[in-house]
């Protein structure tokens, strides 16, 4: 098969690993050829990482170099395999500052300074200066979920469509484009899904705390777990779930001790104006729920 092997080697600078990895594969094939007599199988060396993030089986992320035809090295850049910047689920966002901070934690060996970049975003979603188009999600509609509207975003929006300009919806197999949008905190996670056009031309206000809990911390955490120690990833994320809480609820009380690094008033008073508040509204099947219908789109 295809697996790999990574091997440590301490102290040995990227030149030497070329000449170090072809004598391991030598070793190992002789020793499997000669010893386990077991001719079939044989390893190559492929690849050297410095700064190399191993998180869990087939994740992880480094500078990567790689063999050259005179037996030198030559660097290829970064490379992350499973992480959450190569997943199509991702929203944009998530993707263009993980890929940032792990541009900088390889390149600088600075864990604080990479998280750096994650609390200039961070600031960013809390002063509402984040583009819509970087809020989209896009999930796969399968046959599994295409009726759970009540259950499934993508299948809500889907159908959402379907009722709103017949023929516009997707069909099974196709991403559904949609955003979460504001709604009273009891409202279903699957009811806050809209359209992403749609949400959009009538500007409605997205769910930034949804994104935070749902979309961000997660991912952030998983990149960064191994040294959370010396980053207190857990108490920045309680400090932006509060502000986002706040500003959420118009409950600006006490906000200036818990934002006190940031400008908090200009973020406060950007966050309350910048889109309309958004009750979603059953679609036919679901749940019957309290909210106001949505407005027809724009013609």
């Amino acid at each position: 098969n295809t697996d790999s092997i990574f091997v440590l080697l301490p102290g040995v600078n990227t030149p030497e690993k070329c000449l170090i990895g072809n004598e391991v594969a030598a070793f190992i094939n002789r020793y499997v050829t000669e010893e386990l007599n077991m001719s079939t199988m044989e390893i190559e060396f492929e690849k050297a990482y410095e700064c190399f993030m191993l998180l869990a089986k087939k994740r992880y992320y480094g500078i990567m170099w790689v063999p050259t035809d005179d037996g030198c090295m030559k660097r290829k850049g970064i490379d992350m395999k499973g992480i959450e910047t190569q997943r199509n689920d991702i929203i944009p966002f998530v993707k263009d500052m993980l890929q940032r901070a792990i541009q900088t934690l390889v390149g600088t060996s600075d864990p604080v300074r990479a998280f750096g970049v994650v609390k200039v975003e961070l600031e960013r979603l809390l002063k509402n200066e984040v583009a819509f188009e970087h809020f989209v999600v896009r999930k796969k509609l399968s046959a599994k979920v295409v009726d759970k509207v009540t259950t499934i975003p993508q299948a809500r929006v889907n159908q959402l469509r379907r009722e709103r300009n017949p023929g516009s919806e997707e069909v099974i197999g196709n991403q559904v484009a949609y955003v979460m949008v504001d709604a009273p905190p009891e409202t279903p996670i699957a009811m806050l899904a809209e359209d992403a056009e749609y949400a959009e031309a009538n500007e409605l206000r997205l769910n930034r705390l949804y994104y935070l809990k749902h979309c961000i911390r997660d991912a952030v955490i998983r990149i960064f777990e191994p040294l959370d120690k010396m980053l207190s990833m857990s108490h920045e994320f309680r400090r932006v779930e509060a502000v986002l809480e706040a500003q959420r609820t118009g409950c600006n009380d006490g906000v200036s001790d818990i934002h006190a690094q940031m400008e908090a008033s200009s973020a406060l008073e950007d966050a309350v104006v910048v889109r309309k508040r958004y009750v979603p509204r059953p679609i036919e099947g679901s749940v019957r729920g309290k909210g106001k219908k949505a407005r027809a789109p724009r013609s």
